[in-house]
Order: C-alpha cells, then structure tokens, then sequence
C-alpha cells in the first residue's frame, strides 16, 4: 500500500461528535491540499464542476470552499452539480467482485447511524459550514441513481468531473456520458484505487478501474497521470 495514500485515508468518525459536523484531522486537513492542486491546475478554464458520489459532503465541503475563493479572485461563477442516490450502492455487477464484497444498499446512513443519506441532512451539514450564499445559489444537489440522473445536468462544459462511485456502474456512467462536454485542460479525478497498487489482486473496487480503463482504450484525447494521493486523474487534451 502506498504509504502517502495512507496519509490521506479517511479514519472512523468519532463516536462523541455528531454526524452532522465533519471533524479537522490530518486527512480532512490534507484533503484540502489535494483539492486545491485541481483547482490550480484549472484555472482560467470554463466549465462547470460536476461530483457524483456525495455521501454526507466530505469533499463537496471542500469543492465548494475552494470554488468561494477561487470564484472571488477570478471573479467567476461555476455552477457545482452533487449527485448521489442517497440510497447507498446500486446492485454491484461482476466487475465489482473483490474479497470487500460490496452489497447494494451499502453506504446508505451516517458513520454513527444518526441519520440516513438524503438531500436534507447534507444540507444541514451544509448549513454548518457556513458556506456563503453565492456559493449556494450556484448549488444543485440530484438525487437518484446516476443511470437516471445525468441527464438532469444542465452543463454544457465541464471543468471539474469527480467521481466517486466505487462500482464499475457507477464509474462508467458518469465517465462515458459526459466526456465530451469535459473542456480541453479540464479533469476527471478518481477516488477509488491507487494507480500503482501491488495489491491490486485484492483492492475493495476493482470495477472502478476496470471502468477507467476500458474508457481509456476507447478515447485518446484523455492523459491518465497520478494524484498526489497516489489515486488517478486525467486531463482532456489541449486543442492544437
């Protein structure tokens, strides 16, 4: 396992907070420094910022901080799409087989179980955040399954696409359908394997990767490079 990934691996929420607050620790604190480094890396660019797999808004926090700043000192105005059936896992298919054995309806209800995923208690935990207003107003949150929800994106360029999945479906969908509308020099970032991972064998999704990588044989105007996490990224090709 990569030992910087380790850095940046989420630990368990604390049993004495509540669900509604997201705790500072190093990896929510290193979270924002992988963040930015996207956000550096496109700037100047038009496009929109897209995120599918929301959970209970980890890194939309963070998407939607950095957007504030970064929409302020280039005096911009992105539209921020968070998708997420709030439902958990839709049925796995066999590229999803691994020794993690993800389940449907996985990942459906807070670390604690104090709430199950909806668009309400993200926007509490919005809410808590203190997100300024002109942020929000640029906030669409879509719930349902990705399959019956992407055609409910309005963008018609993207800059940022995050995918945060984990299965094979859930990947692909995403990738495959709105590609084209990802501007030259914008990004599609992936959290669910490391790219260099000598337990590949046993990695907890390999559908995910299977889903990149099938994606990557059929289009050529995509560069596939590594995160500072260890995670991939890849960036559409400039326009010659």
């Amino acid at each position: 396992m990569n030992e910087t990934y380790e850095l940046f691996k989420q630990i368990k929420h604390p049993t004495d907070v509540s669900d509604y607050w997201h705790v500072f620790n190093m990896q929510n604190a290193l979270n924002v420094m992988y963040w930015d480094h996207f956000f550096k890396i496109t700037q100047g660019l038009e496009g929109d910022i897209i995120e599918f797999g929301v959970g209970r808004g980890r890194s939309l926090l963070t998407i939607l901080s950095l957007a504030t700043y970064y929409n302020n000192v280039n005096n911009t105005s992105k539209k921020i799409f968070a998708l997420d059936s709030f439902e958990g896992f839709p049925e796995p298919t066999k590229e999803d087989e691994s020794p993690r054995a993800p389940k449907k309806g996985e990942w459906a209800s807070s670390p604690n179980k104090q709430f199950n995923y909806s668009p309400e208690s993200l926007n509490i935990i919005i809410k808590n955040a203190a997100i300024p207003a002109n942020t929000l107003q640029n906030l669409h949150v879509i719930k349902g399954f990705f399959s019956d929800t992407i055609s409910k994106i309005s963008s018609s360029k993207i800059s940022i696409l995050h995918l945060d999945g984990d299965l094979y479906q859930s990947v692909k969908t995403p990738l495959v359908g709105l590609a084209d509308r990802i501007v030259p020099g914008g990004i599609v970032v992936i959290d669910d394997y490391l790219l260099q991972d000598a337990n590949q064998s046993s990695e907890p999704f390999p559908g995910a990767r299977t889903a990149v990588e099938e994606f990557l044989r059929q289009r050529n105007d995509f560069q596939l490079r590594e995160s500072i996490r260890g995670t991939p990224y890849l960036v559409k090709a400039e326009i010659k």
